[in-house]
């Protein structure tokens, strides 16, 4: 949730740690992140921006509902139930924005992967994000 007395509204951005599911046992098996639609048997990972049940992502102008943009890889109809992701890197990538001041503004995030038969076996597969919102004067 955000709240900005901002007449330029806000941005929040993701930052990966390594741009990957990455497991803690054995470092060099990871689980690429990319921007796709994610399906059972082929691997993949990221996250989307969207909606779910009744709450749309109140006064966000981008991504509820939106096409994944250059600005917002994770823009898409995200929900629950399709698999549309944007790839996480190591730099800062615009998530979504609001256009001016707003109370307790939001947006759902939901963070999805997916495993193919030769992906390697691990319970420690990991990534950090961090997520920054700043307000536009």
């Amino acid at each position: 949730r955000v709240t900005t007395n901002a007449t330029g509204g806000a941005m929040v951005t993701v930052r990966a740690l390594y741009g990957a599911l990455t497991s803690t046992s054995t470092p060099a098996d990871t689980i690429a992140s990319s921007t796709a639609t994610l399906s059972a048997g082929t691997e993949g990972f990221g996250i989307c921006v969207g909606s779910d049940g009744s709450h749309t992502g109140l006064d966000t102008t981008t991504p509820a509902g939106a096409s994944p943009t250059a600005q917002s890889p994770f823009a898409s109809t995200c929900n629950s139930t399709t698999h549309n992701v944007g790839g996480l890197t190591t730099n800062a990538q615009d998530l979504w924005s609001l256009s001016g001041a707003s109370q307790n503004a939001f947006a759902r995030i939901f963070v999805k992967a997916a495993i193919a038969s030769t992906t390697p076996a691990h319970a420690d597969y990991t990534e950090t994000m961090t997520f920054i919102a700043t307000s536009t004067y």
